[in-house]
């Protein structure tokens, strides 16, 4: 072989372990930047408790506040899985019955409860809506009410009234993919 063969072997070579390097070292970036599994303890506790899948609690969280326990939407739902104060004092006295501390808005800000809280709504609304997890999301983000009756008026999930809720949907599913594709 003579050196310019050589040469050009090296340096392709030696193009694609960086680009291997990179295409690794891309997967594990955006694991950690964009798709994390911040508060990890908190939701394999609760997925295990109510038996739903990480990756939909993940999902959820990410779509919902970005891994912020501080959010706040402009509609007053609070926490990492954007949970209503109405919706989270019900779920609060349905899972702690005999508990002694009262209910507070102020909880939802706690990672532990609000990812508990919302995994169990998230379970109850899976079972309401026979394991159909796109129905599940409609009634999580525009209502229970609302999935009912779209639902029972054999509207489609592509073809609800909220915009809001259909975009809410493709996001989540996007985000579920990933986290799919990335942890499995």
């Amino acid at each position: 072989m003579g050196g310019g063969l050589k040469n050009k072997i090296a340096t392709f070579l030696i193009f694609i372990t960086a680009a291997a390097v990179l295409v690794f070292s891309f997967g594990i970036a955006e694991r950690a930047v964009f798709y994390p599994v911040k508060f990890k303890e908190e939701v394999l506790s609760a997925a295990s408790a109510f038996s739903v899948d990480e990756k939909v609690i993940f999902a959820v969280i990410k779509t919902e506040s970005g891994f912020k326990s501080g959010a706040v939407s402009g509609k007053g739902a609070v926490g990492l899985m954007q949970i209503m104060p109405s919706t989270g004092e019900y779920l609060y006295n349905k899972l702690y019955k005999n508990a002694e501390k009262k209910f507070e808005r102020e909880m939802l800000f706690r990672a532990d409860l609000n990812i508990e809280l919302g995994t169990y709504y998230i379970k109850y609304l899976l079972d309401r809506f026979d394991g159909e997890l796109d129905w599940a999301l409609a009634a999580y983000n525009a209502g229970e009410g609302n999935a009912a009756a779209w639902r029972g008026a054999g509207i489609s999930i592509g073809g609800l009234p909220y915009k809001e809720t259909r975009e809410y949907i493709v996001k989540f599913k996007r985000a579920y993919k990933k986290y799919n594709k990335l942890y499995s």
